[in-house]
């Protein structure tokens, strides 16, 4: 059935099995926290939640961890079938949600180790970092619907994204930091207001960027081997800093 918690604080194991729905208003803490949804079921932390380990398990069910504060510190596997929402999220181990599509909720979300990640969905404006580490994201888009999505990627690690950008177009992208950006998409699409890349960029693909604001680039922009094509189409001007 549907099971509504305040809170649950300094416990070693959380267990949820086969829930309609889940909401959890206020910051909690456990060791481990194992749940599972019924099939088409919303599993919410709506206060901060702060676990050593969360396991989701398999189903068809939806996960959101809506705190914007929550940490979860050994890697992140989730197994549902449904969506991750990640509002304000670190995830001091990395993780894999390569099988799960990820929203990006607003607040900061940080992976504190090697990561992947299927699709990112943008339903608010969000700032990434990758935490000097290896992310992997296999596309990014806009949430249909979205009054904002700015993304700010915090770039200090090696960053790969092997899927388009914008195929429903963000409002803008800024990549920030010490590492390297690795885009091998094919098309990066911003719907008009601002691209910054302030990392050096490497092209693993023929790309196309589209903006009908500026492009931005203030650092290199190479290709890893061969040649590839850059096509730029900002309706405000491209900079090569």
């Amino acid at each position: 059935g549907d099971v509504d918690l305040g809170a649950f604080t300094d416990i070693t194991m959380f267990t949820l099995v086969s829930a309609a729905s889940l909401d959890v208003t206020n910051a909690s803490t456990a060791t481990t926290a194992d749940v599972t949804g019924a099939t088409g079921a919303t599993l919410r932390f709506n206060g901060d939640l702060d676990v050593t380990t969360l396991t989701a398990n398999t189903g068809n069910y939806d996960l959101e961890l809506n705190g914007a504060g929550s940490s979860i510190q050994n890697a992140f596997n989730p197994a549902n079938g449904g969506s991750v929402q990640l509002n304000g999220v670190t995830l001091e181990s990395g993780g894999n949600l390569a099988a799960q599509t990820t929203t990006f909720d607003g607040d900061t979300v940080v992976a504190n180790g090697d990561t992947t990640f299927g699709a990112i969905e943008v339903t608010a404006d969000t700032t990434f970092s990758d935490g000097g580490n290896t992310v992997t994201i296999a596309t990014i888009i806009e949430a249909g619907g979205a009054a904002s999505s700015d993304l700010i990627i915090t770039n200090d690690g090696d960053l790969t994204v092997t899927g388009a950008i914008g195929a429903t177009p963000i409002d803008t992208l800024t990549v920030n930091g010490t590492g390297t950006f690795t885009f091998g998409g094919g098309t990066i699409d911003i719907s008009g207001n601002t691209s910054v890349f302030n990392t050096p960029v490497t092209l693993t693909a023929d790309t196309v960027i589209t903006d009908a604001g500026s492009i931005t680039f203030n650092n290199t922009v190479d290709a890893d081997a061969g040649v590839r094509s850059l096509t730029l189409d900002a309706g405000a001007g491209v900079t090569f800093a």
